[in-house]
């Protein structure tokens, strides 16, 4: 499939579009910039891409103006693209504009950092940090799909809105009790000194508040999740809290208006050196990278970046595509706690289970039912 924007239809832009693939392609061999920058500069196609160009051109060239009504043009075309079928007539060059294809494309992460940057530079902070919301978004990783997840909670405001409300919470992660949870602040701290241009950094640090974690555990081989003794100890209040089963339909993190993605997380070892002293970094790097200390946990994370988000603690709706399979009581869990939480469930078809164990194995958990 091709990307084209939606107004380009007459003849004159389609010729122009050919000479654009052209200019791109002998780019390819040459990585000229600025050959390919001054073909572009008469083109009249909308397409991102050339509009990127023009504004590049500009802004090496002190003219600030064109460069800002080129880039806001670009972010214009970005926003109307659709796509075609690959049959339209162009020529053997038109694998270029193919999204996701060769790196020598120009992408949309590249453009929308370059707008962040280019805004900043020019003291256009609101619309740089838009432009550097775009590209956190544009940089989501695939989602892995595990159809069951368990989450250990304890019994406070927030779990109990969750079940109320039938929502998920999610929270910023330097709200984390361990500070090397989360890499990318680690990352952030060293980012003044790998920049040459400093004016957007303050903005683009700032796009990083937007992310929003909420942590699950799935089961390993044959150990069920909800019998890790050290999960309930350190995430369900000392066994008096929940474990909740939730089951995922792989629609749910196929959303408009929240982005986000389950991924695994990844430990390494104290041999394993993690060094964050580099340039661009990914999201597994970023937020799926914990130290093998952790790995009991056996953790898979719900990422989530939400542009519009204020207070550290945000919500999502569960929506049709998550449901509550189970809730097991920790071994501690009080009978008033219990009867709150099946209460508050009565209209849903939940399984509900108390850990318990037994005195000639004492450190196997089991449940009942209740």
């Amino acid at each position: 499939m091709l990307l084209f924007a939606d107004n380009m239809n007459t003849n004159e832009k389609e010729i122009d579009l050919k000479k654009f693939l052209h200019a791109i392609n002998e780019y390819k061999n040459s990585h000229d910039i600025n050959r390919l920058c001054e073909k572009t500069l008469p083109l009249t196609c909308d397409e991102y891409r050339v509009h990127y160009l023009k504004s590049f051109y500009y802004k090496k060239n002190k003219d600030r103006l064109m460069a800002i009504k080129e880039l806001n043009e670009c972010l214009t075309s970005l926003k109307n693209i659709k796509t075609y079928d690959s049959c339209v007539e162009l020529d053997d060059c038109s694998f270029l504009l193919i999204d996701n294809g060769l790196d020598s494309v120009i992408s949309k992460r590249r453009v929308l950092f370059y707008a962040g940057e280019t805004y900043a530079q020019f003291g256009m902070e609101n619309e740089s940090l838009e432009a550097y919301k775009q590209y956190q978004i544009e940089s989501r990783l695939k989602s892995h799909h595990e159809p069951f997840l368990y989450s250990f909670r304890p019994i406070n405001e927030y779990t109990l809105s969750d079940l109320i409300n039938n929502e998920l919470t999610l929270v910023h992660p330097k709200e984390f009790n361990d500070p090397f949870d989360t890499l990318i602040y680690h990352w952030i701290e060293g980012i003044d000194s790998r920049c040459k241009e400093k004016k957007h950094v303050p903005i683009y640090k700032k796009s990083f508040e937007y992310y929003r974690v909420r942590s699950f555990v799935k089961d390993k081989s044959q150990n069920k999740a909800y019998k890790n003794i050290l999960m309930w100890s350190h995430y369900a209040n000392n066994h008096k809290g929940i474990c909740i089963k939730y089951k995922f339909q792989k629609p749910f993190t196929e959303r408009t208006n929240c982005n986000m993605y389950f991924r695994p997380i990844t430990y390494v070892n104290n041999k394993h050196k993690v060094n964050l002293n580099i340039g661009p970094i990914d999201s597994e790097l970023s937020y799926c990278t914990k130290n093998s200390t952790w790995k009991y946990e056996n953790e898979i994370r719900l990422i989530a970046y939400m542009p519009d988000a204020i207070s550290h603690f945000s919500v999502i709706p569960m929506g049709s595509e998550c449901t509550i399979e189970a809730v097991y009581f920790g071994k501690r869990c009080d009978e008033h706690s219990i009867r709150t939480i099946k209460a508050i469930l009565r209209s849903t078809n939940v399984h509900y289970y108390k850990m318990v164990s037994e005195i000639d194995d004492i450190f196997n958990l089991n449940v009942i039912p209740v």
